[in-house]
């Protein structure tokens, strides 16, 4: 359900021709994502065994994520 709606609101953000429909289909595609959250964090839990080397996709996220935030930060 999440994932229809996230999409369905994705698509109406790119369709927005007046701000307010920007604005609420963004904050609607954040909130349904915010609902699919769990169940990703679940399959990659599951994913992976417990053990020493199961923190390695976490470490992983924040490091992406890191490298994003500087590659758009140098194109300012």
């Amino acid at each position: 359900m999440g994932l229809v709606v996230f999409l369905a609101f994705s698509g109406l953000g790119g369709l927005a021709t007046e701000r307010w429909t920007l604005l609420v289909a963004r904050f609607v595609t954040g909130v349904a994502a915010a609902f699919m959250t769990p169940a990703g964090l679940a399959l990659a839990t599951g994913a992976f065994p417990r053990g020493r080397n199961a923190p390695g996709p976490w470490a992983y996220t924040p490091a992406s994520a890191r490298a994003a935030s500087r590659r758009s930060a140098s194109r300012r």
